[in-house]
């Protein structure tokens, strides 16, 4: 089975930090440059920027489980292959929220100006 190789799930896992990180700085980037034009915040940006470490220890629970799984004797193939292709779906889901915290501060209303009144 090479796609169950140590190597493969290496890589998988790697992607998916570098979604993880490369998310959260798009986010951040996003949300200031949107809020400097004035864009008001969202929640979606500052939950992925306040929640990254989470975020990142979701490859590393991935892994030690996969790591576990393919050593073991015991555990089906089909199982082993099941497990490999739901880090592809984490993958694609980190993926996904890290796109849309992207693009939302983009789509969040126009903050309000104040209004300047004029001094008699």
């Amino acid at each position: 089975m090479p796609a169950l190789s140590v190597k493969s799930t290496v890589y998988v896992s790697l992607v998916q930090v570098s979604i993880t990180v490369f998310g959260v700085l798009a986010a951040a980037t996003s949300q200031k440059v949107a809020s400097v034009v004035g864009h008001q915040e969202v929640f979606t940006s500052d939950m992925l920027m306040d929640l990254s470490l989470v975020f990142l220890l979701l490859p590393l629970v991935w892994i030690t489980v996969m790591s576990v799984v393919r050593i073991r004797g015991d555990v089906s193939d089909d199982m082993k292959r099941s497990l490999f292709v739901s880090g592809f779906l984490l993958l694609g889901l980190l993926l996904l929220w890290a796109a849309s915290a992207t693009v939302a501060p983009w789509t969040a209303p126009m903050a309000p100006q104040p209004v300047q009144r004029e001094a008699v």
